[in-house]
């Protein structure tokens, strides 16, 4: 008899990662915004709030003792922490320098203040209030490509973002699936949320955005 349970956490893990990885693609895509407008935009941020976001559910994988949950996670930071390395590199003016510092600087404090209050919260309520706490981070990371992207967005970028997003969704609905089949109400309603924001963001903001007209009537 098939384990359905282990099959959805295999796919959500699998594609999970997947969309890490393709954020490789998406900062190549979007190479020349970065490079004329990092000082208005700031490009690293959709990347650390991702590094942010796998911090937490790292956190949550332990929690739950969910070993491939904490392994994709892992995964996730070091990818972005990787893909935040070039961004520094050729944008580091001195004023970009300091603004890269206050920024991090803020992130990581701003983690390490919820990883210190999960340790300490009451055990009965962490994983409720742990969970209003990770869907709002997971949504403001998952709606970063209204932020960057505009009506004068790169047509290349476009072409490259689009494959994320869906993979995106798709990672959200099989973690959704998995947290069903589990009955762990906080993670089906965590990335149901995050599944809401990708269906926007792919109606406006993708190539194919027409073809999904009907999510924005």
């Amino acid at each position: 008899m098939i384990n359905w349970v282990n099959v959805v956490h295999t796919t959500a893990g699998v594609v999970t990662i997947l969309q890490f990885a393709s954020e490789a693609f998406v900062l190549h895509a979007v190479k020349d915004v970065w490079l004329e407008d990092y000082c208005k935009t700031c490009p690293i941020i959709p990347f650390l709030g991702s590094a942010v976001a796998s911090m937490l559910y790292m956190q949550y994988g332990n929690m739950l003792q969910d070993g491939t949950m904490t392994l994709v996670y892992t995964v996730g930071l070091l990818v972005n922490i990787v893909l935040m390395c070039p961004i520094c590199y050729h944008t580091a003016s001195e004023y970009g320098k300091a603004k890269y510092m206050r920024i991090i600087g803020v992130a990581v404090a701003l983690t390490c203040g919820i990883l210190c209050y999960v340790r300490y919260e009451d055990p009965t309520e962490v994983e409720f209030r742990f969970g209003i706490i990770r869907t709002i981070v997971q949504l403001l990371v998952v709606a970063t490509p209204m932020i960057f992207f505009g009506d004068g967005r790169p047509a290349r970028a476009e072409d490259l973002w689009f494959p994320s997003l869906l993979l995106g969704f798709v990672a959200m609905l099989s973690w959704a699936l998995y947290g069903l089949l589990l009955g762990n109400h906080t993670l089906v309603a965590e990335k149901l949320s995050a599944m809401i924001i990708y269906m926007y963001i792919i109606s406006v903001h993708s190539p194919y955005g027409g073809e999904f007209r009907w999510l924005r009537e």
